[in-house]
This record gives C-alpha cells, structure tokens and sequence, in this order.
C-alpha cells in the first residue's frame, strides 16, 4: 500500500507548525506554515522523499510581520489548491518571471505576467502596487532597493495554481536564500508570499539544508 507523502509530511509537523498550505511535486512535498519558538515565524519546509521515506529537508523561515500596507498578511490568502491541469504551464510562468524579471531585473516585463489591478502582496513590508514591485526587483541605478538582487533560481516546484521558487542572491551584498510562493489564475501570477534568509556560509546555496 502506497503512503500518503502529504499525510506523512502533516504528522511529522503536528505541534510544531500550522501548516496553511500543503503541496506535492514528483518526489517533492513542500509547506507553508506558521512556526512558535521565542517569537513567531512565517515559514517553508522543502521534503525530498525516496519511495515513502524523506530523504531531504531545507526550510527557510523569518519572523512574522505586518499586516503589510496593503492590509495583508504573511500567511493569509488563497489556500485552494485548483487547475491540477496546468501544473506545468503554471511552473513554465513562474520560471520565466524568476529569469527575465527578478534575475535580469528587466521591470518593464513584469506585466507580460502580473495584471496591474489584479495582485495581492503579501511580503510585510510591500504592497499591492505593480510600481512600487518594479522599484524593488528593477531598481534606478544607486537607489536603495538595489540592496535586493536574485541571482540564481535553484529549483521550482508546482502544483495546479500555486508555484514555489527557490533562488538565492544577496541583501545588502550578504548572501540570502529567496523562497517565494507564487499563485497563479488563468495564466497570471495573483498571489505572492515569501521569506529571505540570509546564509550563513557565503559558499553555500538556497538547497543546503
């Protein structure tokens, strides 16, 4: 009999998260959760799995903020897990974004992926407003947001509408992990949610664990 992996993941996470989203790809079941330690903690847990036991783990978690300028939260939102058909054409969107937006800092293609009245925020310190996500991921020359660069997009996980991409870069020239969880409807990104992290050991990557 075959083990729910998705089941497993929940019971090795119960009393230690609420888990808000669960999702699955190939050997992969990735969460979003809410942690409680000293303080509280917005959070993803990556599980690589061989047949029914995890072989793997990565998480990455910051401590919970907002609600953000927008009114929303880290953690709130969209958690119905829907178009199962497009998983791969949603993952093929998201993969592009990362390239062509947060990695070649190309801003004036952002709307070829995101509508300018339909995309909710959720990072604590941004908001709704595409300008103000331009400003951030395509930044004028010497400006401040230019702290924030994506470098290198390490792995991409989708199920149905909802994609996760795991990059790493810098913060203010310290190297940081970016897990970035994106919801997609009919094609566009509508949703985003994430945590940065810095890494400790500078030659390391988004995926160690």
């Amino acid at each position: 009999m075959t083990t729910n992996r998705k089941h497993l993941v929940r019971r090795l996470l119960e009393g230690k998260a609420n888990v808000v989203r669960i999702l699955e790809d190939g050997d992969f079941v990735f969460t979003h959760a809410e942690y409680e330690f000293q303080e509280r903690y917005a959070g993803f847990e990556v599980f690589r799995f061989e047949g029914e036991q995890i072989v793997e783990h990565w998480d990455n978690m910051q401590p919970l903020q907002g609600p953000n300028p927008s009114g929303h939260a880290m953690l709130d939102g969209h958690s119905t897990l829907l178009e199962l058909e497009k998983t791969e054409s949603n993952r093929d969107i998201v993969q592009s974004f990362v390239e062509d937006v947060l990695i070649r800092r190309r801003g004036e293609k952002l709307y070829d992926y995101i509508k300018w009245n339909h995309f909710i925020e959720h990072n604590p310190r941004g908001n709704d407003d595409l300008d103000a996500l331009i400003a951030i991921v395509a930044p004028p020359a010497g400006s401040d947001a230019d702290a924030i660069s994506y470098e290198k997009c390490r792995l991409v996980l989708a199920e149905g509408n909802f994609v996760l991409s795991v990059c790493e870069g810098r913060v203010n020239e310290v190297p940081a992990s970016f897990y970035d969880l994106w919801c997609l409807e009919h094609d566009y990104i509508v949703e985003h949610w994430d945590t940065t992290v810095p890494r400790v050991a500078p030659s390391g990557d988004a995926l160690e664990g």
